[in-house]
């Protein structure tokens, strides 16, 4: 008989425990899901380019996949969180892996890898900006952002470092100052020299901002750099300044962008501006236009014009088509391109 109440017992009390066990790994597995955030997006095409070679133009076309891309969000508590956004489009590249503490709106402190201050179109996201291209000549080369700086190398328009950062009378001043390694992403800094960055936007309406933003440091030129370049070689140590001034209006039925950069390497300057627009013309669909001018070095001068439509089938889903021109000093540089793009974001 004794057996039998210690036999109930013990059932009673695994089947307790058993609860207990699924009540802890539901509520572990809740809390999980209320703190983690997943989002992303993948972006394929095809780009048809007709270039010049002496007096004859030569066609160069082909598909590819640009970017596919998963973001992730933490929210250790209600001020501490982490980051993490990675590129699987062409091999694996850790774009972004960031801890943020939020004291206030007023302050916060971000450590890790993010997105540099350094212009306004550098911190719109390939998913959102309005060219297939992913923004303009003067952006990407200034910002590091496609590699066109040979000195820098392709780099996302991101670096390693920490900064702070917040937004002020009800987000009408907003502030980010930082210091970076200067080397771009996914490498330690080869130096002793550190890299200032810092922007500030001014949103008088809600639906009008002006940014200034500047990047200030010596920076060693990147490792791969096989030939002199105007003077600087592989690991020299180099003078780099940035800074740029423009301004964004958002409404219902046309965004508008502008924004003017100027780069100093060592004694090299390098200029220019853009100018990009978005007209709704019907629903879900868009005008694109953008044009943008660099000067490069003070001894290349050359412009970008891009027009098309987009169609979003869905939110963060949408269809690009797209001309491009490209024109350096003259008839006989310029090229042209008909690009598409499908884009499918979660």
């Amino acid at each position: 008989m004794k057996l039998k109440y210690f036999l109930a017992a013990s059932i009673l009390m695994l089947g307790a425990g058993s609860i207990c066990a699924q009540q802890s790994a539901g509520s572990l597995v809740n809390t999980i899901k209320e703190r983690m955030t997943f989002s992303g997006y993948a972006q394929a095409g095809y780009t048809s380019l007709w270039y010049p070679d002496g007096k004859e133009m030569y066609n160069y076309n082909t598909f590819d996949v640009k970017r596919i891309v998963l973001r992730v969000d933490a929210a250790i508590t209600d001020k501490w969180s982490i980051a993490y956004f990675a590129d699987f489009g062409k091999g694996y590249t850790t774009l972004e892996l960031y801890t943020t503490y939020k004291a206030t709106p007023e302050f916060g402190i971000r450590l890790g890898q993010f997105k540099t201050a350094y212009t306004i179109e550098n911190q719109l996201s390939p998913a959102t900006i309005e060219t297939i291209t992913c923004g303009s000549a003067i952006t990407n080369f200034l910002a590091a952002g496609d590699g066109s700086d040979p000195l820098m190398g392709a780099q996302s328009g991101r670096d390693i470092g920490i900064e702070v950062y917040g937004d002020l009378s009800n987000d009408v001043l907003s502030y980010r100052l930082g210091v970076v390694n200067g080397q771009g992403i996914n490498r330690v800094d080869a130096s002793l020299q550190k890299t200032l960055m810092g922007s500030l936007t001014l949103r008088p309406f809600e639906n009008l901002s002006f940014t200034g933003s500047f990047m200030s440091g010596k920076t060693l030129a990147k490792e791969d750099l096989t030939i002199p370049f105007y003077e600087v070689e592989t690991d020299d140590l180099y003078d780099r300044l940035r800074w740029s001034v423009g301004g964004m209006f958002r409404s219902k039925y046309f965004d508008l962008r502008s924004e003017y950069l100027y780069g100093k390497d060592d004694n090299r300057v390098t200029d220019g501006f853009y100018v990009t627009g978005v007209a709704r013309l019907f629903k879900n669909i868009d005008l694109i236009a953008s044009y943008d001018y660099m000067d490069l070095y003070r001894l290349n001068k050359f412009y970008n014009v891009t027009a098309g439509l987009q169609y979003w089938f869905y939110p963060k889903c949408r269809l690009q088509v797209q001309y491009a021109m490209m024109d350096l000093k003259g008839p006989q540089n310029t090229s042209h391109a008909i690009m598409t793009q499908v884009q499918v974001g979660f």
